[in-house]
C-alpha cells in the first residue's frame, strides 16, 4: 500500500512463493495481460535472528520482502530516465566496488541506480512506518547502509542522506518526481 501510494506504478496482484530450500534466492518477474499487472517474486522465508528484538526481527524481515517488491516501482521511472542515470553514474568506480561478488549483474548505471534506489526507497518507508522510534530506524539505516557497502555499493550513506533530503523537501510529491533531482546529485558526484 505504501508503495502503491507513494509512487505512480500501479499493481494489481502480487504472487509470492517462499521456502526454506531457497536459501536467500530471490527475484521477480512481471505479467501484463491487458489492464492487468501481476508480480511474481520468489523470496526468503521469514528469519529468526537471536540477538535482535522483535521490532528489528521485524524490519529486516520486512526489507528482504521489500527490496524485492519495491523494484517494481522504483524501476519504471528508472527507464524513463536512462539516458540520464547511466550519464551521472558513468564512472562505475565511484559508486561500484567491482572487485565486491555480484556487483557485476548491475553492468549499467541504470542497474546500479535502481539497486541504491531500492534500499534507499525502504528507508524512506521505515521512517514513515516506524515515525517515532528512533532506535529502531538508526538500526534500519545503519544496517542498511553497512549492507550495501559491504555488497559494493560503497556510496550508500551519501545516497540515502541525499534522498531523505530530497523527500523531506518534497514530501506530497510520488518519489518518481524526485528523480531527476536525485539523478543531477548523482552527476556531481
Amino acid at each position: 500500500k505504501w508503495l502503491e501510494k507513494n509512487f505512480e506504478a500501479k499493481n494489481d496482484s502480487y504472487v509470492i512463493y517462499t521456502s526454506q530450500l531457497i536459501n536467500g534466492l530471490n527475484y521477480t518477474n512481471r505479467y501484463d495481460e491487458k489492464d492487468f499487472k501481476l508480480i511474481e517474486m520468489v523470496l526468503p522465508a521469514l528469519s529468526k535472528i537471536e540477538g535482535r528484538t522483535e521490532k528489528n526481527a521485524e524490519a529486516f524481515n520486512t526489507r528482504v520482502m521489500f527490496t524485492e517488491i519495491d523494484h517494481n516501482y522504483v524501476n519504471k521511472p528508472s527507464n524513463k530516465y536512462e539516458k540520464q542515470i547511466d550519464e551521472a553514474l558513468k564512472n562505475r568506480d565511484k559508486w561500484v566496488n567491482a572487485k565486491v561478488y555480484g556487483t557485476e549483474y548491475y553492468p549499467t548505471g541504470e542497474h546500479v541506480f535502481n539497486e541504491y534506489m531500492t534500499y534507499g526507497v525502504f528507508i524512506l518507508y521505515a521512517l514513515d512506518n516506524w515515525k517515532g522510534d528512533t532506535k529502531l530506524l538508526n538500526e534500519i539505516e545503519k544496517e542498511v547502509n553497512y549492507t550495501m557497502v559491504n555488497r559494493g555499493f560503497i556510496k550508500m550513506n551519501e545516497f540515502t542522506n541525499e534522498l531523505k533530503k530530497l523527500r523531506a523537501k518534497n514530501k506530497n510529491k510520488k518519489i518518481d518526481k524526485l528523480y531527476p533531482q536525485l539523478v543531477k546529485w548523482c552527476a556531481k558526484q
